[in-house]
């Protein structure tokens, strides 16, 4: 029989071993003393771990960004109280409740910039101060107002801010009592927000 040597050991191999019985090497199918096996591929023992994906937009509820605590006023109130408010809290839209806690309208700086006079007009001053102190909140105030609850996906509360041209959503409970608003400012807000965590 005619040997060749392993490339490991030196030790002498015959011609049908393909394996060196003194160190295990395996042995080329050439037969060539000279180039060793390749060592197998390397296996990874745990997995990379997952990405977690991050939440969706749309999965979020308008109780995540709406605003909790929120100035009211009644319907009775004069008009002239309404203009304080406005100017105190400097909101746009305030929502006006009964004596009970419950929604019933929605009074917006622009349905109060409705009724006053032009300041172009010559007896603009002493029409503004009848119109503020006769007429009362519930003279202008919106009635029919779509309204959304906490649990409320984002998405369907941006749809209908959109078709029904709303700025601001009531937030309401199942008794209908106002616990918040959602205004078009707080859906800016989060879409700076969601830009700004983009890579």
């Amino acid at each position: 029989m005619s040997e060749t040597t392993c490339s490991q050991c030196g030790a002498p191999l015959e011609n049908e071993e393909e394996i060196c019985s003194n160190c295990e090497a395996t042995v080329d199918s050439v037969r060539s003393p000279t180039k060793a096996a390749p060592p197998p591929p390397r296996v990874a023992t745990t997995p990379p771990p997952q990405a977690v994906e991050p939440t969706p937009a749309a999965a979020r509820i308008v109780a995540d960004i709406m605003i909790r605590k929120v100035a009211t006023l009644f319907e009775g109130e004069p008009l002239e109280e309404a203009e304080k408010g406005f100017k105190k809290v400097r909101f746009r839209h305030v929502p006006v409740v009964g004596a009970d806690g419950h929604f019933i309208g929605l009074l917006s700086l622009r349905h109060l910039l409705r009724v006053l006079p032009s300041p172009f007009d010559p007896d603009a001053e002493a029409r503004r101060s009848a119109i503020l102190s006769q007429h009362r909140v519930g003279d202008i105030m919106a009635r029919n107002v779509k309204t959304v609850q906490a649990s409320t996906p984002l998405e369907t509360a941006a749809r209908l801010m959109l078709d029904e041209k709303q700025d601001c959503l009531p937030v309401i409970d199942d008794e209908n009592k106002l616990i918040g608003v959602v205004t078009l400012s707080d859906f800016v807000q989060l879409a700076l927000h969601l830009l700004a965590s983009q890579p």
